[in-house]
């Protein structure tokens, strides 16, 4: 049993939650069993082949954190600001980007099978929601029409992958100049796409589009050595892109970029053992105020790094995590946040 130190942990679910029995995936929950004639219900109501067990009152919660495991194909559903674990469910293995929508809905991309299915708050999977994609590796819910943003990439070379929730059959491409491999995107509330990446000869770019015309945002005040995460920070109104070798070292760090691509101050993350975050998939901001960032922290199989879990800290200060939880899958990907429509 891991020793628990430095701060504060979200645990305990025993007697919480509702346990699903025969699904696939197999494994056990750390739920204690059916509590009562009214979880009965809900387990049968929500009874699908992907759901292993989910407290209650899951779909209820003002807001739910969504981490996706690369590794096993699970997917964890834990409650904010507490970090309580809700729910699982399995998919299968190479889970990537995360990505949500107005309504709460969840997107998740799977590499291997070249989909990426759609999640409601209650944890039931609309799968696939759009197949047949070449290698799709994370996505974007523009605010302003819905349209889901899916970088992908191929052996020629990547591009943007643009679906409409609101015609299934409606799909277009594009692609970024000089941009070879496709990693991360995020729209800003304008409409406005970012988008991450290397160019062909492994050298990081970034770049920001507009419907399908992009251009490159020129980095200057430091290197992007391996491009994560990009988000925009509502609150700050500020873009955010995360590094996964920051320094040229295994570890993991955030930057504030400007329009013109200045980057800013260095964000540095620490687990709840002291040790420096080295590894992780990607994160996400919450709050009107962008105050809280959460993700799960991957150092497990990283030298001189922690232990891997799921944490929360103060935002953009970073630093030493808030809150956290060890009950997490081995390999932690996709982080995304789903709030209830009109909620924070």
């Amino acid at each position: 049993m891991r020793t628990r130190t430095l701060f504060r942990y979200a645990v305990g679910l025993a007697g919480s939650a509702v346990l699903v029995t025969g699904c696939s995936g197999g494994g056990s929950s750390p739920a204690s069993g059916l509590r009562g004639a009214s979880d009965v219900a809900y387990a049968r109501a929500h009874f699908h082949p992907h759901l292993r067990w989910a407290a209650s009152d899951l779909a209820q919660t003002p807001r739910l954190l969504f981490l996706s495991d690369s590794a096993s194909g699970n997917v964890n559903i834990y409650s904010l600001p507490d970090l309580k674990l809700k729910a699982q469910f399995s998919l299968r293995s190479d889970l990537q980007g995360e990505c949500s929508d107005t309504t709460g809905g969840i997107y998740i991309t799977n590499v291997g099978a070249g989909w990426i299915g759609e999640l409601n708050r209650a944890g039931e999977l609309w799968t696939p929601t759009y197949g047949q994609i070449r290698a799709p590796f994370s996505c974007a819910v523009n605010p302003i029409n819905r349209e889901v943003a899916v970088t992908s990439n191929g052996p020629s070379g990547g591009s943007i992958q643009i679906f409409r929730p609101t015609d299934s059959g409606y799909r277009s491409s594009f692609s970024v100049p000089h941009m070879q491999t496709y990693f991360f995107d995020g729209y800003d509330r304008r409409g406005n796409l970012w988008v991450d990446g290397y160019t062909k000869n492994s050298t990081s770019i970034v770049a920001s589009c507009r419907g399908s015309s992009c251009r490159t945002i020129p980095i200057s005040g430091g290197t992007i050595y391996r491009p994560g995460f990009v988000q925009y920070a509502v609150g700050q109104k500020t873009w955010y892109v995360a590094d996964r070798r920051c320094g040229g070292a295994s570890r993991f760090c955030i930057y504030p970029v400007s329009a013109g691509g200045v980057l800013g101050k260095k964000i540095t993350l620490m687990d709840a053992h002291g040790k420096p975050v080295c590894d992780m998939f990607q994160g996400a901001i919450t709050d009107a105020g962008s105050r809280v960032f959460v993700g799960g922290v991957g150092n497990g199989l990283i030298k001189n790094c922690g232990v891997t879990s799921v944490a929360r800290w103060n935002f953009p200060a970073g630093g030493g995590p808030t809150l956290g939880n060890d009950d997490v899958s081995a390999s932690p990907s996709g982080a995304a946040i789903s709030a209830k429509p009109g909620g924070i």
